[in-house]
């Protein structure tokens, strides 16, 4: 008989550790306050649905994406800070005029309401 009914174990820290090294140097890099990244990833208001599994992990990373974007700023300062051609992005976002903003810099846009239209995107794109 096993000692224990349960195991009942922290999720950040214990399971999952973050290389605060790494963060830094991503905060750095776009120009972000110390911390910023990590700060939106882990927040409440995010992860929590995705521990809870009331969203899908595609859902947090599209919402993940939306939060980036204002963080960043437009989706050009984004595309800049990135270091890539608009040309060469593709822009997620739940709100159709940030979308449309990033779409008439020459970005592929998604519109996102619900996973399957990334998949549609990512199935288009080859990378199924």
């Amino acid at each position: 008989m096993s000692p224990f009914d349960a195991v009942l174990c922290d999720f950040d820290g214990v399971l999952r550790v973050h290389d605060a090294r790494v963060q830094a140097r991503i905060d750095h890099e776009y120009g972000l306050a110390p911390g910023s990244v990590l700060a939106t990833a882990l927040s409440p208001a995010l992860i929590g649905p995705a521990v809870l599994g009331e969203i899908t992990f595609e859902e947090w990373e599209a919402a993940l994406v939306a939060e980036f974007t204002g963080l960043l700023g437009s989706p050009e300062l984004a595309a800049a800070r990135a270091g890539a051609a608009p040309g060469r992005c593709l822009f997620v976002d739940d709100r159709r005029e940030n979308v449309e903003a990033a779409t008439s810099l020459g970005m592929t846009g998604v519109h996102f309401r619900e996973a399957e239209d990334l998949r549609r995107v990512w199935a288009e794109a080859g990378w199924e």
